[in-house]
């Protein structure tokens, strides 16, 4: 067993013990008769392992300790396709389940099968402060939604912001409680609006879960929590976590992990979507760098051509006419692929230090900005993010940062 121990006050620290997620290599996808599907998948698991390999040896360089999940065996992958005709998620996004926070780690959730990976990598750097929350959180989620029963349109299958509501809505707008069963004001001013204002009405699916380590950010002497506003995390955390004197504050950004909407980086500094959230309220003091709506990869025309065909769930530059490749991945690879129409990945980056961060895109406006706050940016090539929806932050899960005192 290797010997460490769990340190993290802050996503800014010299990080010095940090897990990486691990990716199948090409020979595992060998079996696969159909050239169209094979040789696509061969590829980029070659791509994506001479990615993971550069950005282990730039943290090995930049003076952390990496450590990788283990895989299961060509032939343990094969045998689960066979079982189950799915395959098996590689343990690349070690964050999704797991938190670190003081000296402590905590096992969030368990939702996806490759999450034992991680577990025994994990188990086997320290397993004796690892704290397992996974059924008191799922209890807790479920317990929270069922008294919001009345946020929830049943033949819809929609949640409803009542928070968000109760700031837009006019003294002429229906009652909470009727807009969410499906009444609408029949004048045509208050109809406009109620129009205009539906997306921030609502939640989609995707955004209404239980906690996830991507969630929960240590910011020095508090805790930041993101989740939907019927589920009291801030309590929930306070009562289950070790957090010694800090306070908990929640936000909700209505999004599946916050890192795919901001970071908090040194010197003060957030990158993230502007005007995502109140960043004054919530953050005070911080400069936000604004990620640019061009760097979004909704403005790039093959992208949109997947958007066109699988809702921009995945996008892997090259195969966007390849139908074989196409319904493979519809059809088996459901569980590897996200929302990355969804996700900006200018802003799911890596601090090393206070004065590092590591980015998967040269972006000049940005890079300025960073300079100018006294951060230096490292350009570590991620090709299939796309594909995996996942960003260098997901990629990661960081263990120990700064000095213990």
């Amino acid at each position: 067993m290797i010997q460490g121990s769990y340190h993290k006050n802050n996503t800014y620290d010299e990080l010095k013990t940090v897990v990486l997620g691990s990716y199948y290599t090409p020979d595992y996808f060998e079996f696969i008769t159909v050239p169209s599907i094979r040789e696509p998948l061969m590829r980029i698991a070659d791509e994506i392992n001479q990615d993971l390999l550069t950005f282990e040896n730039l943290l090995i360089q930049q003076g952390s300790k990496v450590i990788r999940p283990v895989l299961p065996t060509v032939d343990q992958f094969r045998e689960h396709h066979e079982l189950t005709q799915q395959f098996l998620m590689p343990p690349i996004q070690p964050r999704d389940c797991h938190a670190v926070i003081g000296d402590r780690i905590y096992k969030l959730n368990t939702q996806a099968e490759s999450n034992q990976f991680v577990d025994d990598c994990i188990k086997q750097y320290n397993h004796k402060d690892l704290v397992e929350l996974a059924t008191a959180n799922e209890k807790f989620y479920l317990d929270s939604m069922a008294q919001a029963h009345n946020c929830y349109n049943a033949q819809l299958d929609t949640w409803y912001c009542r928070d968000k509501y109760k700031e837009l809505a006019g003294p002429d707008w229906p009652k909470f409680e009727d807009y969410v069963q499906g009444q609408r004001s029949e004048h045509p001013f208050i109809k406009q609006e109620l129009y205009e204002f539906a997306d921030a009405l609502c939640y989609e699916q995707k955004e209404v879960h239980w906690l996830e380590g991507p969630n929960v950010l240590p910011v020095d002497d508090r805790i930041v929590v993101d989740c939907n506003e019927y589920c009291n995390y801030a309590s929930w955390i306070q009562q289950h976590m070790d957090i010694g004197s800090r306070t908990v504050s929640q936000i909700t950004t209505k999004s599946c992990h916050t890192d795919g909407c901001f970071m908090i980086l040194g010197q003060r500094t957030i990158i993230g979507i502007d005007s995502l959230i109140d960043y004054n309220t919530h953050f005070p003091g911080y400069h936000v760098i604004g990620v640019p709506a061009e760097s979004y990869q909704n403005q790039l025309d093959d992208f949109l051509i997947m958007k066109r065909r699988v809702d921009g769930r995945w996008w892997v530059p090259g195969e966007e006419h390849n139908e074989d490749f196409t319904n493979f991945v519809e059809l088996y690879l459901r569980n590897w692929t996200g929302h990355v129409y969804e996700t900006v990945f200018d802003v799911n980056v890596l601090a090393l230090n206070p004065e590092t961060v590591c980015v998967s895109n040269h972006n000049p406006e940005i890079f300025t900005q960073l300079k100018q706050r006294g951060i230096d940016p490292i350009v570590v090539p991620w090709r299939h993010r796309f594909f995996v929806d996942c960003g260098l932050h997901c990629l990661t899960l960081d263990l120990h940062r700064g000095n213990m005192l």
